[in-house]
């Protein structure tokens, strides 16, 4: 049984290498921010590692009937 709570946050979303960094509630949805955890993308010609410019958005949708 998992009882660490980032670790419970990452088997309920289901995806791998992300970290939960909050949960919003709208009406009978609920909203999970994740952040990806794992390495940065490195240029495959000169190895240096990618920086980012800001944070893009992506919205996944579940449907359970």
């Amino acid at each position: 049984m998992e009882t660490e709570p980032t670790r419970m946050c990452a088997l309920l979303v289901d995806l791998p290498d992300v970290k939960v960094v909050g949960v919003e509630l709208h009406g009978p949805m609920v909203r999970v921010h994740v952040e990806t955890t794992g390495e940065r993308p490195r240029c495959a010609t000169c190895g240096a590692s990618a920086w980012s410019k800001g944070r893009l958005e992506t919205v996944l949708v579940a449907l359970r009937i």
